[in-house]
C-alpha cells in the first residue's frame, strides 16, 4: 500500500464501495486492497457490519472503541496505513471521534448517501410508472407518493409506499426488496404484487400476482404465494390472509373490469374507485340489481351507457356526479 493511503483515505474508499458510489476502476482498487491487506480487510468488515445494521434493523451498534484504537494504532505503526506527523493525543482523538460519527449516524456518509431520496407523487387522476435503480418497475395509482433513494444499497433495496401501487420487483436473492406501506413492512426478493395502503382507509391491502412475499405488521407475519392477499385493519391491529377472489384488484391499472353476477351497487363501489374524476351515485333500489359484463379499458361514459340501457334506467348528470335512479329489479 502506498504511503499516500491515509486511514481517512482508506475509510473514505470503503465508504462509497459500499454505498455504490465509486467508478470501476475505483471499485477493483478497493477489491484489491481488501484481498491483499489484513488490516483492511478487518475494518472494512467492521463497518460493513455497521452499515448492515443500520440499513436493515434502523439500529446503531455501540463500537468497541479500545479494540478499534488498538487496530488502528498497530495498522499505522506497522506502516500498512500511513497518517500525517500529528501529535499521539490528537491522532487519538480523531481516529475517536470517527468511531464515534460512524455509531451515531451509522456511517453518516453511508446513510447521507441512503437518504438522497426521490419523490414521485400522482395526481387523483394520475397513473405513472417509475423504474427502480435496479430495473424494478412501479406502478401508481393516483393519489400516491412512492420514496426511494437515489440508489440502493449492496444490501438492501428499501422503498416507502404511501397510496397504491403495482410492483414488478427485479429478482436478487442478496438484496430482499422492502416495502414500507404504513403499518406493515413487505419483503420481496423477486416477485409481481400490488400494494394498497391509502391513510384515509382503514384497511391495508397486499395481494401476491407471483412469487412469494413476507408480510408483516409489529410482531405479526403472513406468507403469501401468488393469487393470496394479505389485509391489514388498522382499528383492530389485525393482520389476515386469504384467498383473493377480487377480479379487479388491478383494474385502476389495466383498466379492465370484470364483473359476474355483480350488484349494480358493488359495480359503482368499482367504477368510483377506478375513475375518480367524477363520482357516480346509485339509488337503493336499482342498487341491488345484478350484472354480469366485462368492460375492457373504456370510458366512463359507455359504461354508464351499457348498465342505463341494461336496466332501463335513467341517468341524470351535474357539474362532477352521475345519478342511476330507475324502478330496480
Amino acid at each position: 500500500m502506498t504511503g499516500s493511503n491515509t486511514y481517512k483515505d482508506i475509510h473514505e474508499r470503503l465508504v462509497r464501495y459500499l454505498a455504490g458510489e465509486d467508478s470501476a476502476e475505483e471499485r477493483s482498487e478497493t477489491e484489491r486492497l481488501i484481498r491483499t491487506h489484513e488490516t483492511v480487510r478487518g475494518y472494512f468488515e467492521d463497518i460493513r457490519r455497521i452499515w448492515h445494521s443500520a440499513a436493515i434493523a434502523g439500529r446503531h451498534p455501540q463500537p468497541d472503541m479500545e479494540a478499534a484504537w488498538r487496530k488502528f494504532e498497530k495498522a499505522t505503526a506497522s506502516g500498512m496505513i500511513s497518517i500525517p506527523l500529528w501529535s499521539r493525543m490528537w491522532v487519538r482523538v480523531a481516529a475517536v471521534m470517527l468511531i464515534l460519527i460512524m455509531s451515531a449516524a451509522g456511517v453518516w456518509y453511508f446513510r447521507s448517501v441512503q437518504h438522497r431520496e426521490v419523490i414521485v407523487s400522482t395526481a387523483p387522476e394520475e397513473r405513472q410508472t417509475v423504474s427502480m435503480p435496479d430495473g424494478s418497475l412501479v406502478t401508481l395509482n393516483g393519489r400516491t407518493t412512492l420514496n426511494y433513494p437515489k440508489r440502493f444499497t449492496r444490501e438492501v433495496r428499501h422503498v416507502q409506499l404511501e397510496g397504491e401501487g403495482f410492483f414488478e420487483v427485479t429478482a436478487d436473492e442478496e438484496r430482499p426488496f422492502i416495502i414500507n406501506a404504513g403499518d406493515l413492512k413487505i419483503t420481496v426478493l423477486g416477485t409481481r404484487l400490488n400494494v394498497k395502503a391509502y391513510s384515509a382507509e382503514k384497511e391495508t391491502e397486499v395481494t401476491v400476482a407471483s412469487g412469494r412475499v413476507s408480510v408483516t405488521a409489529g410482531q405479526k407475519e403472513v406468507i403469501l404465494n401468488a393469487d393470496e392477499k394479505a389485509v391489514f385493519d388498522r382499528t383492530l391491529g389485525s393482520l389476515t390472509s386469504t384467498v383473493n377472489r377480487d377480479a379487479n384488484y388491478l383494474a385502476w391499472k389495466t383498466r379492465k373490469l370484470v364483473f359476474r353476477d355483480t350488484s349494480l351497487g358493488e359495480i359503482v363501489t368499482q367504477l368510483n374507485r377506478i375513475y375518480p374524476g367524477q363520482e357516480v351515485m346509485i339509488s337503493d333500489s336499482v342498487a341491488r340489481c345484478r350484472m354480469t359484463a366485462t368492460f375492457d379499458d373504456l370510458p366512463l361514459e359507455q359504461i354508464i351507457e351499457v348498465i342505463r340501457m341494461t336496466f332501463d334506467l335513467e341517468v341524470t348528470r351535474e357539474a362532477d356526479r352521475i345519478t342511476i335512479t330507475g324502478k330496480g329489479c
